[in-house]
């Protein structure tokens, strides 16, 4: 027969579990209700991160926090517009193109889908004949709908939320950068005791610490990588190098799913741009070598395992991220899981304490 006393603590663990549960479905029911509020308050957040230490690296030389911070932001805005803007024209360029690319690419499927014809592996259309598919790519191509938008358009009607959003996202870095001690101060206010202030302080100061170092390490690394990938680009004769060097260094931020994008978009439109399957392939090997280089030698040497454990959970974080925000929850998903790693790191540390 159990103790009253155990069952009363199987009990209380019981309900414990049961409130903890409670408690993440009504979190993952209020992050996806308020995700306009929450995604650019979160980029907010980690953009303060990694600008933090440079900041605090100019106050010790002597710069005012306000100037600090606030010539930081700037200078971090006006490179990445910079890298947005040279990019964009080359993205309109394609979205405009997008008729002829289907045609190109009809025509160059034409011979392959003859020989399945031919070889009984699809079957063919009925009063279609031997590579009908490219004769009715020349007639039927021109019938394909136009473009109705640009690109420009699009922002331009989207303006509103797009600048709301984004001079949120700007003061909010400012402000978190320049009032960090503040923050730190109310943090600790929030414990009692001195062992509870002792202990939140070191997960602030852990947290902070390895978030920043992993995003500002990534966006060096991730920015040599775009660099890398435009000159490649250039030297073989791909289109438009300027935006895919660009389009690597963003979609990198998105581990495993933004470097397989990329490899499919570049072998689709190599496939388009040069005569030959083998000079199409040479695109993709290029940005194969590259990723093997960045993620299986720079990156763990720069950064190292201590701060990301495990291919498994940063994978299932980056989907759950995606699946929840989209685009956005991909690559914010691997510094929360930083965060989620050093706070139970820490946890389990202080109890061998």
């Amino acid at each position: 027969m159990p103790h009253p006393s155990q069952g009363e603590s199987d009990g209380a663990r019981i309900q414990r579990r049961a409130i903890v549960f409670i408690a993440v479905v009504l979190g993952l029911v209020a992050m996806e209700r308020f995700e306009d509020f929450l995604i650019p308050t979160t980029i907010g957040a980690f953009l303060a991160l990694i600008l933090t230490p440079v900041v605090h690296r100019l106050e010790r030389g002597g710069v005012p926090r306000a100037l600090a911070a606030a010539g930081v932001v700037l200078t971090t805005l006006v490179l990445l517009g910079g890298a947005i803007y040279a990019a964009l024209p080359t993205y309109d360029d394609y979205v405009e193109r997008l008729p002829e690319i289907a045609r190109d690419v009809e025509r160059k499927l034409a011979p392959l889908q003859e020989r399945a014809e031919d070889a009984g592996l699809i079957e063919r259309q009925p009063g279609a004949a031997p590579g009908g598919a490219a004769m009715a790519g020349e007639g039927e191509g021109s019938a394909l709908p136009q473009p109705v938008r640009s690109f420009y358009t699009d922002m331009v009607m989207d303006a509103p939320a797009m600048l709301g959003n984004f001079l949120f996202i700007v003061f909010l870095t400012f402000f978190a950068i320049y009032d960090r001690r503040r923050l730190m101060r109310a943090a600790l206010a929030t414990q009692s005791s001195f062992r509870d202030r002792a202990w939140i302080f070191r997960i602030l100061q852990r947290v902070r610490w390895d978030v920043a170092r992993y995003l500002l390490t990534v966006t060096i690394i991730n920015s040599g990588l775009g660099l890398a990938t435009g000159l490649s680009f250039w030297a073989v004769g791909m289109p438009n190098p300027v935006l895919w060097g660009t389009a690597m260094g963003l979609l990198n931020f998105i581990p495993y799913l933004g470097a397989a994008f990329m490899n499919v978009a570049t072998f689709a439109v190599a496939f388009v741009h040069f005569p030959t399957l083998a000079l199409a392939v040479l695109p993709v090997a290029i940005l194969l070598t590259l990723n093997l280089i960045e993620g299986q030698i720079i990156t763990p040497m720069v950064v190292g395992t201590q701060v990301v454990r495990g291919v498994l959970p940063v994978f299932l974080s980056v989907a759950f991220g995606a699946w929840l925000w989209g685009p956005a929850g991909a690559v914010l998903a691997p510094p929360a899981l930083i965060v989620a790693q050093t706070v139970l790191r820490s946890r389990r540390e202080e109890r061998r304490w």
